[in-house]
């Protein structure tokens, strides 16, 4: 099967509205050392996928949600995304998604906002 061109991959915009939650500094970047040392080979480093598997910033709130039973459980384990249980720990976990929904706060902020609709002109 042929891997589709960038102009192939539908763009993920509009996003849903990550979860507005607040991390620590520590947290964070906790966070980001340990996806970039387990998660970044698949899901691309500062979360950016490359369309072969799931930009995690893009993430629903429902996925968002459910990390711990992703990650730790293998609750998608049919889709490819095995358990992680035997190198991370809960806390681990929480970190990573700590580092993530902040990455998907930035790029929702950032995405182009929908224009406007032209004012009626008078007839």
């Amino acid at each position: 099967m042929p891997v589709p061109a960038w102009s192939d991959v539908p763009s993920p915009l509009p996003m849903q509205a990550p979860p507005a939650e607040k991390f620590t500094a520590a947290q964070i970047t906790k966070g980001g050392q340990t996806f970039h040392r387990y998660c970044a080979v698949c899901h691309g480093f500062f979360a950016m996928s490359s369309g072969a598997l799931p930009d995690l910033r893009m993430s629903t709130p429902e996925v968002f949600a459910r990390y711990k039973e992703i990650v730790l459980d293998g609750e998608l384990k049919e889709n490819g995304m095995a358990s992680f249980s035997d190198h991370l720990k809960e806390e681990d976990v929480k970190n990573i998604r700590a580092y993530v929904v902040t990455l998907a706060n930035v790029a929702y902020a950032a995405q182009p906002k929908p224009a406007e609709p032209a004012p009626a002109t008078p007839q």
